[in-house]
């Protein structure tokens, strides 16, 4: 299971920082000005977001049966995958 940084649909890394930012700066007014920017500085030079397609595919380009992704957190921001070794077993 991976937990990455996921473009909204038809987003690009600047469009991802650019709502990063809007919906995030007022959300999280607990953080002083510096500690924003700290954080600004981190997502926007070590967040390397994808779409959810593109990381399903990379799952099933290392060489796993099974990828889907299983969470989106709330603000859209980062979802969790899980790839799977074989194919799971259907429900009987």
């Amino acid at each position: 299971m991976i937990y990455e940084p996921t473009l909204a649909e038809g987003e690009d890394r600047a469009g991802y920082l650019e709502r990063f930012r809007r919906v995030n700066r007022p959300a999280w007014n607990f953080l002083s000005d510096d500690e924003w920017h700290q954080m600004d500085r981190h997502v926007s030079t070590c967040d390397l977001p994808e779409s959810a397609a593109t990381w399903l595919a990379l799952g099933r380009e290392a060489g796993f049966a099974e990828a889907t992704q299983v969470f989106l957190d709330p603000t859209g921001f980062y979802g969790l995958y899980r790839f799977d070794r074989e194919r799971p077993a259907a429900a009987a």
